[in-house]
């Protein structure tokens, strides 16, 4: 095999070893997420059904401000997700492409300031 074939055939396996590193942490990252909605969830169930038992509608009032906003966040995960395996056809559209990376430039400027990192567009 040649030089460059060689090359070739190393970048490709680099890249996919980085697309499959990536997928895990995403993995994991997600992994994280749902057991912390899920333990947040749980340990308010516990208090809803012990306080409702007990007839303190007080305490359930108060452990479901805690419990509302994580099962939120669980409900939008179950749709993101159920969205992320269904086929959407694409809806191909012209866009003025400065725009589009002038934005997503503007939604990451805090995120950047925030790591000290700095970035230049050029549109």
């Amino acid at each position: 095999m040649s030089d460059k074939k060689t090359h070739s055939v190393q970048s490709s396996d680099a890249i996919c070893q980085e697309r499959l590193s990536n997928a895990g942490r995403a993995v994991a990252d997600l992994a994280h997420l749902a057991k912390n909605i899920i333990q947040v969830m749980s340990g308010c169930g516990e208090i809803i059904d012990l306080a409702i038992q007990k007839g303190q509608f007080d305490r359930v009032q108060k452990a479901w401000q805690l419990y509302q906003p994580s099962f939120w966040r669980l409900k939008k995960l179950q749709l993101d997700l159920i969205k992320y395996t269904k086929k959407y056809p694409l809806d191909v559209q012209s866009c003025a492409v400065n725009d589009v990376a002038a934005t997503a430039a503007a939604g990451l400027k805090e995120i950047l300031n925030k790591r000290s990192i700095a970035i230049e567009t050029r549109l």
